[in-house]
């Protein structure tokens, strides 16, 4: 069995798999119990609209596993989209003496405690991470377990599993392609050719762009606008992944917004003339193929939270107008962002956004009639 999940950070993929020579899936197979001495399973969850655990929930259920990846959010009525937490408690019990893994990965921070000590610390900011320890433990025996959890933006998934030592291969995490061309697979296969009138358009880019849908999710609602962001991505990747997630969706129109994460150093030193050729490469591919390319700008940005020692505004700047050149010369719209977006000194209002980079929900509100208006210069609709 394999549950698929595509994660939000763009360097890994989980799958639940099967363990050589094994025929059953370990974190399938875990089992929880509501209280001591009871045969109630599951673990009582606790959702709460903050990222620290605070307050009375919103929301309180029993959930037989914790194999969670959310495309938006939990679901929950009254949750909110991001900064968000979870708490499941409950209790596990050994059928058998022996050694037992006990193992968890999230997106963003997670912690695990049994009988009230902490065992698993991935409690920080963080794209899908795996932990995983040890314990020996003895058969009938109750132990409670604490599981917390909490988002902080983009991306949000939590799994756990406990299960014997023998499964010791077992993980929630594999490296997948560099590029992450699994990412979309299954939305593009599940996508027929467009409808007559419908003015598809893909949305190109990294976690701004993907995180744009979890912000409004109206907004790539019934419209015909398709979310094509992974974040952390380079332009280098996108150009990879842009034939199987642009062009073979035949849209009217590509928007791509990109080029931070060069500039950042997500892969490595990056000169600007390389991001420029990969923005004319993704531009000129579109074109060969008859998609109208609009062209955005990089968002205003003072410093990367994840890469504090670099101040990027000035290159943004500069980068910015060579976009626009290029747009301007090659008769592509050029969809300008920056300036409702800035602090009046090259970086991200901090009203409009989550942290220095990523818009919050009135950033996006701000970006859509302009990328609404560039959408209708080039494809008249």
């Amino acid at each position: 069995m394999k549950l698929p999940f595509f994660h939000f950070t763009g360097g890994l993929l989980f799958t639940c798999l099967t363990v050589s020579g094994q025929t059953e899936n370990p974190a399938q197979q875990s089992r929880y119990f509501l209280h001591s001495g009871t045969d109630s399973t599951g673990l009582k969850a606790d959702y709460f609209n903050n990222k620290t655990l605070s307050g009375s929930p919103v929301s309180s259920r029993i959930e037989q596993q914790v194999l969670n990846q959310w495309r938006k959010s939990p679901g929950i009525p009254g949750l909110r989209t991001d900064n968000f937490s979870i708490r499941w408690t409950g209790v596990i019990r050994p059928e058998a003496d022996g050694d037992y893994w006990l193992t968890a990965a999230g997106d963003d921070g997670f912690r695990l405690f049994i009988d009230g000590n902490l065992l698993l610390d991935g409690w920080k900011d963080q794209g899908l991470t795996e932990l995983k320890a040890k314990l020996t433990l003895k058969k009938s025996q109750e132990y409670s377990i604490r599981l917390e959890y909490y988002q902080a933006g983009g991306g949000a998934a939590l799994f756990f599993a406990w299960y014997p030592a023998e499964f010791a291969g077992f993980t929630f995490i594999r490296k997948s392609s560099w590029a992450n061309t699994e990412y979309y697979q299954q939305d593009n296969a599940a996508l027929s050719g467009p409808a007559p009138g419908e003015n598809r358009v893909v949305f190109m880019g990294d976690s701004i762009t993907e995180g744009w849908e979890y912000q409004r999710s109206d907004f790539f609602t019934g419209t015909g606008f398709l979310n094509r962001g992974i974040s952390g991505q380079t332009t280098s990747q996108m150009l990879v992944r842009f034939r199987q997630d642009v062009l073979n969706l035949n849209p009217a129109a590509v928007v791509i917004l990109a080029g931070t994460n060069d500039l950042a150093g997500n892969n490595g030193p990056v000169s600007p003339d390389l991001v420029l050729q990969n923005l004319i490469s993704m531009a000129e591919l579109a074109k060969a193929n008859g998609i109208r390319v609009i062209l955005c700008s990089i968002l205003p940005a003072s410093v990367y939270p994840w890469k504090p020692e670099l101040h990027p505004s000035e290159d943004i700047v500069n980068l910015n107008n060579r976009i626009r050149a290029y747009a301007d010369a090659s008769g592509f719209v050029f969809a300008d962002y920056f300036p409702v977006l800035t602090d009046g000194k090259n970086g991200l209002l901090p009203a409009l956004g989550t942290d220095a980079v990523h818009p919050n929900a009135e950033g996006y509100a701000r970006m859509e009639p302009i990328v609404r208006d560039a959408i209708r210069k080039a494809t008249g609709r």
